[in-house]
């Protein structure tokens, strides 16, 4: 596997007060710019960090992950130095796959408990996905 040297985590405002770090996990193909304002909307004891994931934005050039458990491992490594305050995850999409993935490997690994774990647009996992792949159609067909 190739080496992934590019800053994961773009931290937003950061300043004496923080309380709660919310890292922010971005939906398939987005980037960390898309929660570059929401330190606008939030305390200033919340800081927001915005997780650039390999072979998206700022990380366009690197290798992107072809597996979620290679994604979670590599991310618990990352990520573990950065937890020296209360946190929470906020996925989006495959975004949230990614926060309950982690929230769970955190937990059993490292016995580390994030505050809160917000999730949108994706449903339980509990919940089997009975829609038929539209990834790997030809092309005529996913047009």
């Amino acid at each position: 596997m190739a080496k992934r040297t590019g800053a994961w985590f773009q931290p937003g405002r950061a300043n004496g007060q923080v309380d709660l770090k919310m890292f922010c996990f971005p939906y398939a193909g987005g980037s960390a710019l898309v929660f570059r304002q929401w330190s606008d909307l939030l305390p200033p004891t919340v800081q927001v960090i915005s997780v650039e994931l390999p072979g998206r934005g700022a990380r366009l050039q690197e290798p992107f992950f072809l597996s979620m458990p290679a994604l979670v491992s590599a991310l618990e490594e990352v990520i573990l130095p950065e937890l020296d305050k209360p946190f929470v995850f906020f996925g989006h999409s495959m975004g949230a796959m990614i926060a309950f993935e982690l929230t769970r490997a955190l937990r059993s690994r490292y016995s580390r408990e994030r505050q809160a774990i917000f999730v949108a647009d994706r449903g339980a996992s509990r919940i089997p996905d009975n829609d038929p792949a539209s990834y790997n159609l030809p092309y005529d067909e996913f047009t």
